[in-house]
């Protein structure tokens, strides 16, 4: 018993990773946003966002420019880049094959990663901590400042996409392109510029996943590889189709990563997450997994 993690450390370990779920929640709203209007997903998703973070460090760090200017700055580049990734890639490859986009996206991986290599450099480094470094001796925990930001914005955000996803025209917009492009276009919805802006919106949630992941890591072209996996393992154990379980699913993985990296080491974590994934494909019923209705 003596190898055991103390309460203190067990519960500071999971309110870290509770918030780390948060914003494993909020980059699943996007791959959800992205899924719902085009049925199409990304590789090339997580890299867009590492270029706002990345780009961002180089901005203020490198050039010198003020911290927020640079943060904008960021965050346009992928918005320009996921809206461009749906507009050039997407939208063009499925018309050649079905699952073909799937292919191209995961070269716009390995373009982005490459070509940020060889203009930031392939080192890690450390970014504006955004609340970070700063915390508070809990009675029985420490509270990592950032934790409490990282849950109001991701859970603001998120209901705010619930609402308007269920409650108004855009919801509709979206549902309509997704199920019959044609039928919409010939009800007056400009299909190409819904789906477009969808995903510029998706590239938007993905920059600020990333600067906020890169705020309590480091910065590098690979950083955001782990959270993509985990993204995409918490939205296929949850269903694409699907609103609540996904994002849900997202923050209690943070949680277990979290809590499997203090029991037994951070090289377990990433196996636990498949373990996770392989038991469910598994053990689930065969009507989850197949179900393609939308849930609230």
């Amino acid at each position: 018993m003596s190898g055991l993690p103390k309460p203190s450390d067990i519960l500071t370990t999971l309110i870290a990773g509770l918030g780390t779920g948060c914003l494993y929640a909020l980059f699943v709203l996007g791959i959800i946003l992205m899924f719902r209007v085009s049925k199409q997903v990304s590789f090339a998703y997580g890299q867009t966002g590492m270029i706002a973070a990345l780009g961002s460090w180089f901005l203020y760090e490198q050039r010198v420019l003020p911290v927020w200017m640079a943060l904008v700055a960021g965050l346009g580049a992928a918005i320009v880049i996921s809206g461009a990734t749906e507009m050039f890639v997407i939208r063009r490859a499925s018309r050649i094959r079905p699952s073909f986009d799937l292919i191209v996206t995961l070269g716009m991986f390995l373009v982005l990663t490459a070509a940020a290599e060889q203009v930031f450099g392939s080192e890690s480094h450390a970014y504006v901590p955004l609340l970070a470094d700063r915390g508070w001796n809990a009675p029985g925990a420490y509270l990592n400042m950032s934790d409490p930001l990282v849950a109001v914005m991701s859970g603001s955000i998120i209901v705010i996409a619930y609402l308007a996803i269920k409650r108004t025209g855009l919801g509709v917009s979206i549902r309509a392109c997704a199920e019959d492009p044609a039928i919409a276009q010939s009800f007056g919805v400009n299909v190409g510029l819904v789906r477009t802006g969808v995903w510029m919106l998706g590239g938007l949630i993905a920059g600020l996943v990333s600067i906020l992941f890169a705020s309590r890591l480091f910065v590098d072209t690979s950083f955001m590889l782990p959270i993509l996996i985990n993204g995409f393992v918490a939205a296929m154990v949850g269903g694409l189709e699907r609103f609540w379980a996904p994002v849900l699913v997202a923050v209690l993985l943070g949680a277990y990563e979290s809590l499997v990296g203090l029991f037994f080491g951070s090289t377990a974590s990433v196996p636990a997450i498949f373990v996770v994934l392989i038991v469910v494909l598994t053990a689930a019923p065969s009507r989850w997994i197949a179900d393609e209705q939308v849930r609230p």
